[in-house]
């Protein structure tokens, strides 16, 4: 197929930077399909929970974009659809999967125990043509869903254009390093290290961009710099601009915010959780124990006193992120759209 049979039934998350997030992969390829939510009035929030059928996070808006491609899907033949946020927007359209050789395929983001909570059903999963794992660690559910033959690994994608590292690597502030971000992150672990890091490097400061007030605690001694609600061009500038990321979580599958820092050529400290291991490399990032504070703080100490390392791992993390630019997710998606079409 070429890509102008594709449809891009798309949606954007608040927490996400205009060029963050699955749905830039709408500026690569195909026509974007997204609709205003409908009126409260028009579907009242009884009924809505009733439409959602056991798929939580579906709502007024959702509802119109999947009413939107309905309408689409009906006056075209021989396109395929891709849902890009599957938990949030697609609970019906499979209904008109295969109508005039139209095919639906979709995107499934969550590590698997949330994706449990989030979507309770599995009937409407079972229409697709094809779904696609952003992550291993989804690979054997959705396997034992809709069958191997119809389940694709294809990474998440990063604007690297947009995302660039800093002209000059001796020009970051070797003083500051960052955290960001509040979904699936581990604040235990990260305010153990960071009180583990501030005692061993009492000049170092950790600028956190999160709205999660448990890092609050440290801004009396100016330890953490706590920055919510920062705008894009503000995020860009530090993650060109700061020493290295540290990013403890619970669990991830694909992670915006480290897929954003290595297109920006920033070394990486995280947990070795999830599918994080499909995107990182020991050359860009090092890899701790869920929950290892000690580990954590230990790595950030190292890795802040020794530069030349920082900028090997900081020119392996972009050749890393180009690996996973938008340009070459949709040549890996063109193969899948081609095996359903």
């Amino acid at each position: 197929m070429t890509l102008a049979d594709l449809r891009v039934v798309t949606y954007h998350h608040s927490r996400h930077s205009p060029h963050a997030g699955y749905d830039g992969l709408a500026r690569y390829a195909g026509a974007a399909l997204r609709a205003r939510p409908l009126s409260r009035r028009l579907v009242p929030k009884r009924v809505m929970s009733l439409l959602a059928g056991g798929v939580l996070a579906y709502d007024w808006e959702s509802l119109a974009t999947e009413l939107r491609a309905g309408a689409d899907l009906l006056t075209r033949r021989g396109c395929t659809y891709h849902v890009l946020y599957a938990e949030n927007t697609y609970r019906y359209l499979g209904l008109l999967e295969g109508f005039r050789r139209n095919r639906i395929v979709a995107t499934f983001h969550l590590p698997m125990w949330a994706h449990h909570a989030a979507v309770r059903s599995e009937h409407h999963l079972r229409r697709l043509s094809a779904v696609i794992c952003v992550g291993s660690t989804q690979m054997d559910y959705f396997t034992g869903v809709v069958g191997a033959e119809r389940t694709f690994l294809v990474p998440h994608g990063v604007d690297v254009e947009h995302f660039r590292p800093p002209d000059d690597f001796a020009a970051r502030d070797a003083e500051r390093y960052l955290f960001v971000g509040e979904h699936l992150r581990d604040f235990a672990t990260l305010r153990a290290a960071l009180n583990r890091i501030a005692a061993a490097l009492p000049h170092m400061r950790c600028v956190a961009l999160t709205g999660n007030r448990e890092v609050s605690r440290y801004d009396t001694d100016a330890a953490v710099l706590r920055r919510p609600d920062v705008p894009e061009a503000e995020l860009l500038r530090l993650y060109r601009n700061t020493a290295l990321l540290l990013l403890p979580l619970v669990d991830a599958v694909a992670s915006n915010t480290i897929l954003e820092a290595l297109a920006c050529g920033l070394p990486i400290i995280t947990t070795d959780v999830g599918a994080i291991r499909d995107y990182v490399t020991p050359e860009c990032a090092v890899l701790v124990a869920p929950g290892d504070a000690a580990a954590l703080a230990t790595a950030a100490i190292e890795l802040l006193n020794d530069a030349p390392r920082r900028q090997a791992m900081a020119l392996a993390a972009r050749r890393q992120a180009l690996t996973f630019a938008w340009p070459e997710i949709v040549r890996q998606l063109r193969a899948v759209y081609a095996a359903v079409a």
